[in-house]
This record gives C-alpha cells, sequence and structure tokens, in this order.
C-alpha cells in the first residue's frame, strides 16, 4: 500500500483523499513549499560549518603529534610555537583526544547495543559490513595517527578531499564498459572519470617528491584506499544487487536493517582497529620518552590549566557536535530534497576549509 495513502505530506500539493475537504490554495503550497527549501538551506549551512570545524580541530590536533623542523604555514607556527616545552603528558592527551572521537560513539553505541541483545532482540551477522567497516576505521587510524602528523594542514584537507576514490574507479569503469557499446560519445564521458582517478590515486605517492623527510609511503596509500573501500555508501549503486555485496546494496537501499548482532560487532572491531593502530603508532613514531603513565595521567588527571585536560574537553566537545550533525543529516534526510553534489557538505567542506586555511 503506498505510504501517502495513510500518512498526510505537508509540503505535497495534492489532498490525502476526496473526504478530506478542499484544498489547499496555492499561496499556501507555495509558503510550504519555500519554508520547507528555507529549512533545508539552513539546516544544510549548519551542517556544512559544523563539518569544517570538526575537521580542522581533528586535523590540527593529528598535524601536531609530532614535532616539525619546517614550519610551514601561519596555522602551524601558531600550534608549534610551544613545541619545545610541550610534555610527554600532552602528546599523551593528543593521542586520546584523536582516540576518544573516533571510538567513543561506538563505545556508547555498544553500551546501548549490549542491553538489546541481553533482551534477546539479536540477528544474524552481516560479514561484509564488518569487514568494510573495520577497513574504514583501520583508514582513518592510519591517516590520522601515521600520515597526518608528517604533513602540514593545508596538506592534509587536499589529501582528505581524495577519499572518493573508490567511488570515482568505479564511475569510470562503468563509463568505461559502455563505452563499447555506443563507442564515440561514451569514450569521451569516460574520459573525465578516468581523469579524476588518476588525479586522486596519485595522493598515494605524489608526497614524496615534495617532502624528502616523508616516510609514510606505505602508510599513506594504504590509509586512502581502506578509508575510501570503507565509506561504501559512496560506491555501493543498483550494479550491486545480486552480487557479492548485494547485502550492502539492501542495508543501503533499506531493504534490510541493520541487526543488533552486527552493529555490536562492528562497534567493537572498530575500537579493536583503532586502539591497535594508536598504540603502533606510539611505537613507530620514536616517543620514548612516552609510556602507559603519561596517557594514564592525561585521561585521569583533570586541571582545567594543563593543555591535556583541555585537549580532552575540545574532543568531547567535537564528540558532542558529531551528534548533533547526525540529528541534522536525518532531518535533511526527512526532507526528502536532492540537491547538487556540489553544495553537499561532504564536498564543499574541505574546499571551504581549504580556503580558510589558505586566505584567511
Amino acid at each position: 500500500m503506498n505510504d501517502g495513502e495513510n500518512y498526510w505530506n505537508a509540503f505535497r500539493s495534492h489532498k490525502r483523499s476526496a473526504t478530506d475537504g478542499p484544498t489547499l490554495s496555492p499561496w499556501m503550497i507555495t509558503a510550504l513549499q519555500a519554508t520547507k527549501l528555507l529549512l533545508f538551506a539552513m539546516c544544510n549551512i549548519v551542517l556544512t560549518l559544523g563539518s569544517v570545524f570538526s575537521e580542522l580541530i581533528v586535523l590540527i590536533m593529528a598535524t601536531n603529534i609530532l614535532p616539525h623542523t619546517q614550519v610551514i604555514g601561519k596555522f602551524s607556527r601558531k600550534c608549534s610555537e610551544d613545541i619545545e616545552r610541550r610534555t610527554s603528558t600532552t602528546t599523551a592527551g593528543i593521542y586520546l583526544s584523536l582516540m576518544l572521537i573516533q571510538c567513543f560513539p561506538d563505545t556508547v553505541n555498544l553500551n546501548r547495543l549490549s542491553l538489546e541483545m541481553h533482551k534477546g532482540r539479536c540477528g544474524r551477522l552481516i560479514r561484509s559490513v564488518v569487514i568494510i567497516e573495520s577497513l574504514r576505521a583501520i583508514g582513518l587510524a592510519v591517516l590520522s595517527f601515521h600520515v597526518f602528523p608528517q604533513l602540514d594542514l593545508a596538506r592534509c584537507l587536499v589529501l582528505s578531499a581524495c577519499f572518493p576514490l573508490v567511488a570515482v574507479l568505479q564511475r569510470s569503469l562503468i563509463a568505461m564498459m559502455s563505452a563499447f557499446k555506443n563507442r564515440l560519445g561514451r569514450c569521451f564521458i569516460a574520459i573525465p572519470h578516468v581523469l579524476m582517478f588518476l588525479i586522486l590515486m596519485s595522493s598515494c605517492y605524489v608526497w614524496t617528491l615534495f617532502d624528502g623527510k616523508f616516510t609514510a609511503t606505505i602508510a599513506l596509500p594504504i590509509g586512502v584506499i581502506c578509508t575510501s573501500i570503507g565509506f561504501w555508501e559512496s560506491w555501493i549503486v543498483t550494479i550491486h544487487a545480486g552480487t557479492t555485496y548485494d547485502e550492502l546494496y539492501r542495508l543501503k537501499y533499506a531493504i534490510i536493517l541493520m541487526n543488533n548482532t552486527t552493529n555490536a560487532v562492528v562497534a567493537v572491531t572498530r575500537i579493536i582497529c583503532t586502539v591497535f593502530v594508536m598504540v603502533a603508532a606510539v611505537f613507530m613514531d620514536g616517543h620514548t620518552e612516552l609510556n602507559a603513565s603519561h596517557f594514564i595521567k592525561a585521561f585521569f588527571s583533570f586541571h582545567t590549566k594543563q593543555h591535556y585536560t583541555r585537549l580532552l574537553l575540545l574532543s568531547c566537545s567535537i564528540i558532542a557536535l558529531h551528534s548533533f550533525m547526525r540529528v541534522i543529516s536525518r532531518f535533511l534526510a526527512a526532507l526528502d530534497l536532492h540537491p547538487f553534489s556540489f553544495v553537499h557538505p561532504l564536498s564543499i567542506a574541505p574546499l571551504i576549509a581549504y580556503g580558510y586555511v589558505r586566505y584567511v
């Protein structure tokens, strides 16, 4: 049965049924549509600005894990001003702040799911989701703890724009396959996708050409590719129906819903992957004076005058911002408007952040 027959939509222009009385006047319909568009624009602006602020804070933290001998840009100069007086506890606070931003939502979700599963509300484990989400957690952790600390803020923003790598590759392959059906025209359509894929793929090695001290030559492609694969919502489309990714296809298009068992396993796996990569980064980055006592002190010793406490409070504010942005994104999805991809927060936020860093 059509949902429109059961639920009234205030933004549609036709009445519910013949017994509902007179239809809305034209000015009321126009006012409702204008209100819907205004709400969408306001929420989209808030979501975009929140994404820019969150991304800048996370990248500023990540780029200041390691001391930089060559300071590039006013952001790096400001953040590295007191690098000689930084304590090991402050460095531990940066690691913990980045870890909390990635792991705290999963921890809260895991506690909620544990109660649901205790009541017997379980389901079949969807292994493909667990694998894909684990790759996303590994990719983000590798970039945050291994790659970004060796780059400046502007380069990190440019690199973060390369996350749609797999989606662009898939579009280029689809365009090339369809080129054999409609030779000349389709070949020209495939060229932009192929060029975009080559540009994004070059991000996996081009940094070594500009910075001789860059050592994350293996970690960078691993982080970019795993992160790109992990954002499966961007590259799972209707052609994946009935394939190996059929379960992901059905999840994306709400044919099936994510059950509690899969959600719980995904949360645990993401936490384990993030913590493992962070611990490996501590040993690989040469923090010889950093030990477990510094992490314990940074987490349990609360002093608002200390940098590590302020970092943890800042990470808590970012977590709260992410929760608020998640509510806004769900409201935008309920409005069911489909704007141009350029005004999507994921597309325009890196551009705004880069412009702010470079020119403001």
